[in-house]
């Protein structure tokens, strides 16, 4: 019997678009994000139901969170490298510890965080949250200074602050501005946090109290529910949930 190739498409395409500039509050800050948007479509590979993306320290590739379970190696033109973790669990973000490689995964399903290690899943904390909604639960996830920050979707828009060390919630804060909590990135450059709003389509910049700093607007992005900041290339990387196609947002976009 004849056996057929399994062929990877990508598809690259850039948009040169006027910028629409962000909204500040509070401090002034610098102001990230693109006079282009650089997106790639994986149309063979698998990859679908994007729903978290975070970067090693290195800022070599992109881990990617899918629907069904899975974990990838992504380059930066969408292409995959490795599929380095499959299962039954409802995956919905990505974090590293930058320091040692640790992997963590955000549960939606079971509201509870995952530690990768050797391929196989360690439970870190079950969050739990009074009167949740299915599938409105644990939708971003982000390392920094030695806490899990731990998004809560939708009803309510919630961080709470896990503790690794002490295996403690220290922390929690109701985020008002919000219309869904879709993913987190903590800024190991100054220590403030970013936050992706798929149902505003919003990226936010808060301060380490989640006090809101700026917020910039990306229309362009359907069910944006992943982002990276990434020093390296200059740029933020957001992920759609719709097509899982992946943006590259330069810092001077919102300039």
């Amino acid at each position: 019997m004849r056996k057929r190739s399994c062929i990877t498409i990508v598809f690259i395409a850039s948009l040169l678009l006027v910028a629409p500039g962000c909204t500040k509050h509070g401090p002034d800050v610098p102001d990230p994000i693109i006079d282009h948007v650089t997106y790639s479509e994986i149309s063979t590979s698998g990859l679908s139901g994007l729903s978290g993306l975070c970067m090693p320290s290195d800022s070599s590739f992109l881990y990617a969170v899918c629907d069904g379970g899975l974990l990838y190696k992504l380059n930066f033109d969408g292409s995959t490298i490795s599929k380095i973790y499959e299962g039954s669990n409802d995956l919905e973000a990505v974090t590293v510890n930058p320091s040692t490689g640790d992997v963590y995964l955000a549960d939606e399903g079971t509201m509870t965080v995952w530690h990768l290690n050797g391929g196989l899943l360690e439970k870190v904390v079950t969050i739990t949250v009074p009167d949740a909604v299915a599938n409105k639960g644990l939708e971003g996830l982000t390392y920094g200074n030695g806490n899990l920050y731990i998004a809560n979707q939708e009803s309510p828009t919630k961080i709470f602050v896990y503790n690794i060390v002490s295996k403690t919630v220290t922390k929690d804060y109701t985020i008002t501005f919000a219309g869904y909590l879709s993913d987190l990135c903590y800024d190991q450059k100054d220590g403030t946090i970013w936050i992706m709003d798929s149902k505003k389509q919003n990226i936010y910049h808060c301060d380490a109290n989640f006090n809101l700093l700026k917020t910039c607007p990306v229309p362009f992005v359907t069910k944006g529910e992943a982002l990276a900041v990434d020093y390296k290339n200059k740029c933020y990387w957001v992920g759609s949930d719709a097509n899982s196609h992946i943006w590259s947002i330069p810092f001077a976009y919102f300039n």
